[in-house]
């Protein structure tokens, strides 16, 4: 947002829905902070409603003690299914160099991912390009999948950006119902930042496919171009093993760090009184493969988990080459916190995240190129002197 003063961008929760089916917002968790142009203090607000809307609208609204229109918007969200509940989720930001936001991307519970443009100026009217979500989550069966956390968002290899979420909801009593599981997913997607740009399905991505292996998976997949004009070039996908059956879904926010992608995943239990579990997920950004080629997906042993909290341990720095590139390797322990599951306490460290070894993440470091200039005592010889 152009504005050059501070706003805050959050996402709420809301259990009652008014009676055209538009939630009042609530703030009810910690909220990101970011510079704006409006001058004074704002909010963007993602709702959440619990019961079903009317017209399947949710609005997102910037907000401060200051009247509307001067700096409180609303940003309507087109009912792409009408009479289905929904909300948003909190948003995720994508801020310039001057630590203005430019952009928020924020998912809803039918499934749809949605695009906030802040580039422009105040009221920002066309911060929600025309009405077609930037991509709209469904399974292979084309049931629609709600999102309920906050995205993440990385830089794609040929410009624009790649949007990483889950998918699932755990808000609800009947969420944890044996019979309302469905089949939940996770995505990559590319927004290459074009207005009319919108991804038709999970057809277009690259799918990655998961493997047994032991308690945990192997994770195989095609590399994705990023191309949105090529097969399979609009990012990637992969579908949480027989989570129509576990109920494994994602409920808490992924992280992001040095390329890696770390998010734990719920599993309720069977009945009320069972201390239910989770997975503890470590990939690629871009690929959505396993981090250092191994397996991904330990089960919990602490019960139902939070969101990961992973800390550097190690650092190791490599000898220089040629031109004096060195490679800098940071090694990652992850920490998780969870219910309890009766016979252990509610916190684990786990550092095997791939293969048996610390999750690890390879950065370039030292000199990046070098030339050689052979005649530089000609060049400097040439040069005007001062």
């Amino acid at each position: 947002m152009e504005t050059g003063r501070w706003q805050t961008l959050l996402g709420h929760r809301n259990a009652k829905a008014a009676a055209n089916g538009q939630a009042k917002p609530k703030t009810t968790a910690p909220h990101p902070y970011s510079t704006a142009s409006s001058g004074r203090w704002q909010t963007l607000l993602g709702h959440r409603n619990a019961k079903a809307a009317a017209n399947g609208q949710a609005k997102p609204k910037t907000t401060a003690p200051h009247p509307y229109s001067t700096n409180y918007f609303k940003f309507r969200t087109p009912a792409t299914e009408a009479g289905l509940q929904n909300g948003l989720s909190a948003p995720a930001l994508v801020t310039g160099a001057d630590g203005a936001v430019r952009y928020a991307y924020a998912g809803d519970l039918q499934g749809n991912l949605w695009r906030f443009d802040f580039t422009g100026t105040m009221p920002w009217t066309s911060a929600l390009a025309g009405t077609k979500p930037l991509f709209v989550a469904k399974d292979s069966k084309g049931n629609r999948q709600p999102v309920t956390t906050q995205p993440r968002v990385v830089f794609a290899p040929e410009g624009g950006y790649v949007v990483l979420f889950g998918t699932g909801k755990f808000i609800e009593n009947d969420d944890a119902a044996k019979g309302n599981f469905s089949t939940q997913t996770f995505y990559g997607v590319l927004d290459t930042l074009k207005g009319d740009y919108a991804i038709g399905g999970r057809a277009e991505l690259s799918e990655r496919k998961l493997e047994k292996a032991g308690g945990a998976f192997a994770i195989t997949g095609a590399p994705v171009a990023y191309d949105a004009g090529s097969a399979g070039g609009k990012g990637w996908f992969f579908d949480f093993m027989e989570s129509d059956k576990t109920g494994e879904r994602s409920v808490t926010n992924p992280m992001v760090i040095n390329g890696l992608l770390f998010f734990n995943t719920l599993m309720p239990g069977s009945d009320p009184c069972d201390a239910g579990g989770g997975r503890s997920y470590v990939v690629n950004t871009l690929s959505g493969i396993p981090a250092n080629g191994g397996v991904t997906g330990q089960l919990s042993t602490v019960g139902m988990l939070s969101a990961p909290v992973p800390f550097e341990t190690t650092t190791e720095i490599g000898d220089r080459n040629a031109v004096g590139r060195r490679a800098l390797r940071k090694k990652y322990s992850i920490v998780n916190f969870g219910t309890g599951n009766g016979s252990s306490s509610g916190t684990t460290v786990n550092s095997n995240g791939a293969a048996g070894e610390k999750v690890e993440a390879a950065l370039p470091a030292g000199r990046f190129s070098w030339r050689e200039i052979p005649n530089w005592q000609e060049l400097s010889n040439a040069a005007p002197k001062k």
